[in-house]
């Protein structure tokens, strides 16, 4: 009697198991939402994102290293073109001037000895007096003083230069858009002082993946965000691709989208924007949603309804794509009905 009752209880378990296993693809469909398939246009975009930058700009970088003598202007000013912005200590480049312009004043006189010289061995070769060796030494010691007077005229140059850099000005009218020295009390050589420029005009500067590389070009229409201001989107332009990429975790190469309508937004430079570049368009193609897909390692498979309107996993071919949908090259019919997990 036990024998049989525990032979139910197994068969009863098998049962409920087979039903589960059965039910289990009517499950996954009770949890999702339905879409058609259909034929509509796909405009084929490629998704990147990078920064604005804006585009009347003109960075100035120290000429040499020196104190703070004296600062006209602090980060958010108006300045006009010409404008002083920063005085620093002279005293160095001063001196190191006159010692320039000294060695430019011995070098010329050496020149002059050298040129005499010269003639004065030719001269005496002439009349005998002298081997012709003579002159090919005269004319070596002319050709090393004007080497040394040309060499002495570029460092008397590089001085005054630098000189005149100790004292920054705007080289155009805006504002001071950037203050790279902040509560610093001297410059270094080369490095930035301040950014002045307008901000009537940008422009984003986006990172492409170099696997889109081949899709992008020049004139391409583009669709840009600026994450700050939420949704609101503005019309752009490529107008450049750069030559190189960048190295990182993986290769990105610059492109500039020039942004003629800013829309009456108040836009500020490195704000962070998400940009989609026109690449093509697709007409009347078979399409689903991308959510709808499970790749799988022998091919990418969705859930359809079949015929008997039961779930069925098919296998599909698919073509280019969007981030929201995907071309179906096989597998599927216009009419055909996918799942698509909630």
């Amino acid at each position: 009697m036990k024998t049989v009752r525990l032979g139910a209880v197994m068969l009863g378990s098998m049962i409920i198991l087979y039903a589960n296993i059965r039910l289990a693809p009517s499950r996954r469909a009770a949890g999702a939402d339905a879409f058609k398939v259909k034929r509509e246009n796909l405009v084929l975009t490629v998704r990147c994102s990078g920064t604005l930058e804006a585009k009347n700009v003109r960075t100035i970088r120290a000429a040499l290293g020196a104190p703070i003598v004296k600062r006209y202007v602090k980060e958010g000013d108006p300045v006009a073109q010409g404008q002083l912005l920063l005085q620093l200590n002279d005293e160095d480049a001063r001196k190191s001037l006159l010692q320039r312009s000294s060695e430019l004043r011995t070098a010329r006189a050496d020149y002059a000895r050298a040129r005499k010289e010269v003639r004065v061995q030719k001269n005496l070769f002439k009349y005998g007096a002298v081997p012709e060796k003579n002159i090919e030494d005269a004319e070596a010691a002319l050709n090393a003083a004007h080497n040394a007077l040309d060499a002495a005229g570029r460092e008397e140059k590089a001085a005054e230069e630098t000189l005149a850099g100790a004292r920054i000005y705007a080289p155009i009218a805006g504002i001071v858009v950037k203050d790279f020295l902040t509560d610093q009390f001297m410059t270094q050589a080369g490095k930035e002082t301040f950014t002045v420029g307008t901000l009537d005009a940008f422009q984003a500067r986006v990172g492409i993946d170099e696997l889109d590389l081949a899709k992008v070009k020049a004139g391409q229409s583009a669709e840009v965000s600026v994450e700050a201001f939420g949704e609101k989107k503005l019309a752009g332009r490529v107008v450049s691709i750069a030559p190189e990429a960048e190295r990182a975790a993986f290769a990105k190469i610059d492109a500039v989208i020039e942004l003629p309508d800013l829309r009456g937004l108040s836009l500020k430079p490195n704000l962070s924007v998400d940009a989609r570049i026109l690449t093509g368009q697709l007409d009347g193609v078979l399409t689903i949603p991308v959510k709808a897909v499970t790749l799988r390692q022998d091919g990418s498979y969705v859930w359809m309804v079949n015929g008997l309107g039961r779930p069925e996993q098919r296998l599909v071919q698919l073509g280019e794509s969007t981030a929201e949908r995907v071309v179906v090259r096989s597998g599927l019919q216009e009419g055909d009905v996918v799942l698509l997990p909630n």
